[in-house]
C-alpha cells in the first residue's frame, strides 16, 4: 500500500478512537446546528461510539449526522492543525434512562465519568463515509473495514514523547533527517505537494 494512503487510513482510524475533538450535525433536521462530542471511540466492530450531552440526544434523536473531526498538533508555542476529518452517517441514541446505573456503567466504560447521572447519553453512529484531509493530501476511509489497530493507543500516548524527541534536535539536525528521508537513508515519505497559483489581487494593479 501507498505509504502516504497508510498515514492517511491511521490517521482518521486514530481520529475516529478517541485522537482529537468530534461534533455531529443533524443536517437533515438542522444544517447549523452542532452536537459536541465529549467523548468517542471506534468498537470492535467498527462502529463509533459517542458520548454528547442528553438534552441534545434528546432533542434531535436518531438521525442523519455529518461527523466532523479535527487534530491538533501536540505543539504548545502554536494552535496548528494536523488533519481534519469529514463523515456522514447515521446516530443512534441508546436507550439509557436518568439516573441509570447501567448508564453511568456504559460511560464508564469508555473512559467518561459524568458529573451528574443522566447528563449524556451514549450514540452509536453507522457510517457511510469518511474522509480526512491529513499532511498527506485527502484519505478516503474504508469504513467497512475500520477497526481499533492495537498500536494505535500506542501511538497517541507517545505523541508528546516524540515531540519531545524532535525538540531536541537543531535546525541542522533536522535539515539532515529530512534530506535522508528523502534518499532513502532513513524511513520516511514524502508527504503531497502542491503548487499555488498567485493570487489575482497580485495582478490587479497591472
Amino acid at each position: 500500500m501507498d505509504p502516504a494512503v497508510s498515514h492517511g487510513e491511521g490517521l482518521g482510524r486514530r481520529m475516529l478512537g478517541g485522537a482529537g475533538a468530534l461534533s455531529l450535525t443533524p443536517y437533515r433536521a438542522d444544517v447549523a446546528a452542532t452536537i459536541p462530542v465529549v467523548s468517542h471511540r471506534l468498537s470492535d466492530g467498527g462502529r463509533l461510539i459517542v458520548v454528547c450531552p442528553a438534552a441534545d440526544a434528546q432533542f434531535y434523536g436518531d438521525a442523519e449526522v455529518r461527523v466532523d473531526g479535527v487534530k491538533k498538533a501536540p505543539e504548545l508555542a502554536a494552535d496548528i492543525t494536523v488533519a481534519g476529518l469529514h463523515a456522514l452517517g447515521r446516530v443512534e441514541w441508546l436507550p439509557i434512562r436518568d439516573n441509570s446505573v447501567d448508564a453511568d456503567a456504559s460511560l464508564a466504560s469508555l473512559g467518561f465519568y459524568p458529573s451528574a447521572p443522566g447528563s449524556y447519553a451514549l450514540g452509536v453512529v453507522e457510517l457511510e463515509s469518511a474522509y480526512v484531509h491529513g499532511p498527506c493530501g485527502v484519505a478516503k476511509l474504508p469504513v467497512d473495514e475500520l477497526r481499533p489497530h492495537p498500536g494505535d493507543v500506542d501511538l497517541a500516548s507517545r505523541e508528546l514523547d516524540a515531540r519531545d524527541e524532535v525538540g531536541r534536535l537543531s535546525q541542522e539536525q533536522l535539515r539532515q533527517l529530512l534530506s535522508d528521508a528523502l534518499v532513502g537513508f532513513v524511513d520516511g515519505f514524502r508527504c503531497s505537494e502542491f503548487e499555488l497559483a498567485p493570487s489575482a489581487a497580485l495582478h490587479a494593479g497591472e
